[in-house]
C-alpha cells in the first residue's frame, strides 16, 4: 500500500461512519487533515512527521478552496477521499519543487 493509498483509507475511515454530506466543507476537510496527519506519507515530504498547526491550517484552507469549486456532496466517500489526497499530494510536490528551485538559485548566487 502506498502512502497515498493509506491516506485515502484513513480519510475514508474517518468520514464513512458519519453523515459527512451534511457537514460544511471545512468540517469535512478538518477530519480529512487529522486523518492524513495520523498516516505517515511515503517518501520525503515537507509536512511528514510532525506538521505544524500553521501547516495544517494552510492545508485546510487549500482543501476547503478546492471543495468550494465542486459539488463534493454528490461524490462517494472514496471519491471524496481520493480527490482530497490528490490535492494534498499535488501541494506536497509543488512545495518540493519550490525547495529544489530555491536551492538551485542559492547555488548559482553563492
Amino acid at each position: 500500500m502506498t502512502g497515498d493509498d493509506a491516506r485515502v483509507a484513513a480519510v475514508c475511515q474517518a468520514l464513512a461512519p458519519l453523515a459527512w454530506r451534511s457537514f460544511t466543507a471545512e468540517a469535512v476537510c478538518r477530519r480529512a487533515v487529522v486523518a492524513m496527519d495520523l498516516v505517515q506519507p511515503s517518501g520525503p515530504s515537507p509536512d511528514a512527521g510532525h506538521p505544524s498547526p500553521d501547516a495544517d491550517q494552510e492545508l485546510l484552507d487549500v482543501l476547503v478552496a478546492f471543495l468550494a469549486g465542486h459539488r463534493w456532496q454528490s461524490w462517494t466517500v472514496t471519491g471524496l477521499s481520493r480527490r482530497l489526497v490528490s490535492v494534498v499530494r499535488a501541494r506536497e510536490e509543488e512545495r518540493m519543487w519550490f525547495d529544489i528551485r530555491l536551492g538551485w538559485l542559492l547555488d548559482e548566487a553563492g
